[in-house]
């Protein structure tokens, strides 16, 4: 095992007397740290400097006065260290009062109000971005689920939404914008983490993470987030394919992982989702 979470810690000057993992895979750990003087969370990654994007991030969304945790050390060598202060709360969900289903929809909208520009993951607009990443999930989930009449009707799916594509100009977004990232601490105040994705894209994708894990939060976040009339149209129409692309890639990705008790969870998603669709 290549970590140790107190020496890890203790390299990045922080002294713990309790530690628990709470991410464990072959390249990144993320723990608890119990320390003397406050609690933390460390997270070390094999790869140099993997962690300097979320720290950009925090800086970022805190110099925008969002509720980000305060970066307590960061060692950017190899393995890479960054430990933050510990946001303590539950992860947001369909139960959690309705305040802070709606301030989480405040905060994704002050997110996204930060504003962003192209590239988007490479490509030059929205549109471009969005068949390129059907285009990914497409080599993927025929030879893993998919019949070709699904193939065809999320095809012609995508074909009816390109005039609202090619209209949609970006917004800064979480990209990673699930629920558990979203916690409700006691008061019912809502917190941000785990923000190393920050970046160029579109709001209602960072919607579609939230409705892909939690489909009755919807509504309470988009209560929040309130949406122009224009707004609420386009969201309609995307979220619910950009759902389904989610969903694929994400059971593609967790594949990959070998982590395989979630992949045939999220294709069966997709495939409701995409059934529920109104394709012409």
């Amino acid at each position: 095992m290549w970590f140790d979470p107190v020496a890890l810690a203790a390299r990045a000057g922080y002294i713990t007397t309790e530690t628990s993992v709470l991410v464990e895979r072959p390249e990144r750990i993320v723990a608890r740290l119990d320390g003397v003087d406050e609690t933390a969370v460390l997270k070390a990654d094999v790869t140099a400097d993997a962690f300097s994007p979320e720290v950009a991030a925090i800086e970022k969304l805190a110099s925008a006065g969002l509720p980000v945790p305060h970066v307590l050390a960061h060692l950017p060598g190899e393995p890479a260290v960054l430990i933050l202060s510990w946001t303590e709360g539950q992860a947001l969900t369909n139960t959690s009062p309705l305040s802070a289903q709606q301030e989480a929809g405040r905060l994704l909208r002050r997110v996204h109000r930060l504003g962003a520009s192209a590239p988007f993951s490479g490509q030059p607009s929205i549109d471009a971005w969005i068949a390129s990443w059907l285009a990914d999930v497409m080599n993927w989930w025929p030879q893993n689920g998919g019949t070709p009449a699904e193939a065809e009707r999320l095809r012609r799916w995508h074909q009816t939404l390109r005039p609202v594509l090619t209209r949609r100009t970006g917004e800064l977004m979480l990209f990673d914008a699930r629920p558990e990232h979203f916690l409700v601490d006691d008061g019912g105040a809502v917190h941000l983490i785990d923000l190393h994705d920050l970046g160029p894209g579109d709001a209602a994708m960072d919607l579609a993470a939230l409705h892909l894990d939690d489909p009755l939060l919807t509504s309470g976040v988009l209560h929040g987030y309130r949406p122009s009339d224009q707004e609420r149209e386009a969201f309609d129409r995307l979220i619910p394919f950009f759902t389904v692309i989610r969903a694929l890639a994400s059971a593609e990705w967790n594949q990959r992982r070998k982590q395989n008790s979630r992949v045939a969870g999220l294709i069966h998603r997709a495939g409701q989702e995409l059934a529920s669709a109104d394709v012409r």
